[in-house]
């Protein structure tokens, strides 16, 4: 977990691979899974995709030889991000809906918000709009029932992505608007200025220069805390409204 956060996936990678023959001489096949599952997940860091996929399918594979249908639910939630990642989203939504599966069986509802916030996602990414708001909703409904707010902010980040798309700016701007004041509550800052972003895109697209600038100016600063690329970005974007 250290190595994951730190983002030292090619230590991490060497750590999976000593745990991977420990557990495949033990005969360990929970282990096996675990192995897969985390190297999986660090080459997909690294953009090492074809390995990714491998090696995550793998662990599939092994949770289902030990019937563990917990892995089962975890790993295919891994194999659809593996697969975003590839900008492969058919086979994300495939995943996404394994995912969904699993947990309905184990009656695991945090996990099956997530899922369905995934499929919606996934949808969306291909033009599935409408469906994509549909499984989105039903994603909040659930992470408000269980009283998970970031979760909810989560979702209602995607689903004013996804009005934004079918033009309701209106309803986009109330969702981010909303995902804000989640967020800023929860204290997630980088989230923050991810939403502040999409705003401003849809505050731009329904013609409120100054509302959108407000927000990339807000997204702005909060980026150049991180100093990622995003500051560029966005940077880029208020120069467009100087044009």
């Amino acid at each position: 977990a250290f190595l994951y956060r730190q983002g030292h996936w090619a230590d991490e990678i060497s750590v999976q691979r000593i745990a991977l023959a420990a557990a495949e001489r033990l005969g360990d096949g929970l282990g096996q899974a675990r192995s897969y599952r985390n190297l999986g997940q660090a080459y997909a860091l690294l953009g090492r995709h074809a390995e990714a996929t491998d090696h995550v399918e793998r662990a599939y594979a092994h949770y289902l030889a030990i019937g563990d249908q917990g892995g089962l639910a975890h790993v295919s939630t891994s194999l659809a991000w593996v697969f975003e990642r590839q900008g492969r989203y058919t086979d994300a939504l495939a995943a996404a809906r394994q995912a969904l599966h699993w947990y309905g069986i184990l009656g695991e509802e945090t996990g099956e918000a997530g899922a369905l916030n995934m499929i919606g996602w996934y949808e969306a990414q291909l033009g599935d709009y409408r469906r994509a708001l549909a499984d989105c909703q039903e994603a909040v409904a659930l992470y408000r029932k269980l009283g998970n707010r970031n979760g909810e902010a989560t979702t209602l980040d995607s689903m004013g992505y996804i009005e934004h798309q079918l033009g309701q700016y209106q309803q986009a701007v109330a969702h981010y608007t909303t995902t804000l004041t989640l967020r800023a509550e929860l204290g997630h800052r980088f989230g923050t200025a991810r939403t502040q972003l999409k705003l401003g895109d849809t505050l731009h697209a329904a013609g409120d220069t100054a509302g959108a600038r407000a927000a990339y100016g807000a997204a702005l600063s909060i980026f150049e805390e991180f100093g990622g690329s995003e500051a560029d970005t966005v940077r880029e974007r208020l120069a467009c409204l100087s044009e």
